[in-house]
């Protein structure tokens, strides 16, 4: 290919660039655990209206599995609002330990001043207090 890009003439091969972005599809595989809840609850019910449908096993009978999605729907709702009480127990304490004004860091802060401004930067007070480090959360 060296030896073309020499000849006069020679045209190098164009770029192939599409016109169009081609298309953003989003997942169809439906995993998230409401999802699976909610086919599990439909496949119950289609095997509710079958008469065919009779298994020997009681694990897989139309009543234990219902039962079963009952359990599987009021856990999920446990769940959900377990995670929905911690994230905001964990906004709370982010207000409390780093809010700018009134946050336990900034108060810990001003209180190194004082100390400093109080008693001077070669006193046992303000040696003790200076050692303990306070940082700002800076995360999400």
């Amino acid at each position: 290919m060296a030896y073309f890009k020499n000849k006069p003439g020679y045209q190098p091969p164009a770029c192939e660039t599409p016109a169009t972005q081609p298309p953003k599809y989003r997942s169809a595989s439906q995993l998230s655990y409401d999802n699976q809840v909610d086919q599990l609850s439909k496949l119950v019910q289609l095997l509710g209206t079958d008469s065919n449908y009779a298994p020997n096993e009681p694990g897989l009978q139309a009543p234990t599995l219902a039962s079963l999605v009952e359990k599987m729907k009021s856990a999920n709702t446990a769940f959900i609002e377990a995670n929905t009480n911690w994230s905001n127990m964990r906004i709370q304490r982010d207000n409390i330990m780093y809010n700018p004004e009134t946050g336990l860091v900034q108060t810990a802060k001003e209180v190194k001043k004082y100390i400093l401004s109080v008693f001077g930067v070669q006193s046992l007070q303000y040696q003790q207090v200076s050692a303990i480090k306070f940082t700002s959360y800076t995360g999400n």
